[in-house]
Parts: structure tokens; sequence; C-alpha cells
């Protein structure tokens, strides 16, 4: 365990972190947080809306079953964008977390298993089939592809800054992708 505390940093040292929930609804896989202070979690196939109180135990507000693995969540203001395991990327409203609305989707190559978000568009790392770029409208419906670059493996996670993207690729390593073109 890795803990930073003020200007001390010794692996060993716990003092400055300290365990103050659980988690104890079975498997999760992905979380993300709101502006709102709520907690989405993938939790196998349903997506779970969480808040914390103060004792650090977790609330389930909603649950909403969307038919396939979660393997990642990206927040866009009230909507959520979710990688779902063979069924694409979903767009959920989560303006009303206790409710929460699939409003759109959009069909992948491939099983999509990481996000990114930056500006108008989403950007998918979607395991052989590389990296999926998407426009995404406002509001948020269904986002469509408008640009790809396989990588020679199975592409796993994307991050992007301003208009690169660094997509991990298992057998192919790191790939530093110019999206500026789009």
């Amino acid at each position: 365990m890795l803990c930073i505390c003020a200007t001390t940093v010794n692996a060993q040292d716990t003092s400055c972190a300290e365990p103050v929930g659980r988690w104890g609804y079975g498997p999760s896989r992905t979380v993300a947080t709101t502006a709102d202070d709520l907690v989405l979690v993938g939790s196998g196939t349903v997506l779970r809306i969480v808040t914390f109180g103060y004792s650090g135990d977790p609330t389930i507000i909603a649950d909403l079953d969307l038919g396939g693995l979660i393997n990642d969540i990206a927040i866009d203001d009230t909507y959520a964008l979710v990688a779902t395991e063979n069924l694409g990327l979903r767009v959920i409203d989560i303006q009303t977390p206790g409710a929460p609305v699939e409003i759109g989707h959009t069909e992948l190559p491939q099983s999509p298993l990481s996000i990114a978000l930056e500006g108008d568009f989403i950007y998918i790392a979607t395991a052989y089939q590389g990296l999926q770029i998407l426009y995404n409208p406002v509001p948020v419906l269904s986002p469509y592809i408008v640009g790809s670059f396989d990588t020679p493996g199975r592409a796993v996670d994307v991050t992007v800054i301003i208009e690169i993207a660094f997509v991990a690729d298992e057998s192919g390593g790191m790939r530093v992708i110019d999206v500026s073109l789009r």
C-alpha cells in the first residue's frame, strides 16, 4: 500500500489512510463519481447508484440491470456512459438518481473495455478493434462512431489529454494517437 501524508511517504505507514466503509453487495468491476457526490458502481450487469454517509456505509439509491457485464463508467454531466460486455455503449440519464433511465445505445464492433471523455468526443478501448471515437451530441442520446484506430493487440484502457489518446494495448504496449483530425 502506498500512502502519502503531508511530506512523508512510507509504504508501511497506513496512518493517513483508513478504511471507512465496505462494499458488501457483490462484485464490483468499475466505479465513477458525480459532481453531486453520487457513486456509480458496476456490479456484474447491474449499475448501482450509491451514496455514502459519514459512517462510510453505502446506501443504494437505485439499481438498473443493463444485461451485460459492466466494464467501465464515465460521467458526462447528468448522464452515465456505460461500457457493457457484448452490448456496446449504454447512455443512462441519472438526473433523477433514484430513477435512472437508459435513453440511448451505441453498438460497437467489439466489447468496450474503457471509456474516456474529452470535449464533444467519447474514446473507447474495444479489445481487438482498438480505439473507437464517437461524437457525443448534447444532449447525449445515441453517440455515433466518427473514427477508429486499430491497435495490434487487445486495447484495454484509454485516456485522452487534449487531442492525444493514450491506449493501453496488452500485447502491443501503449499507443499514442493523434485524434485531432477525428
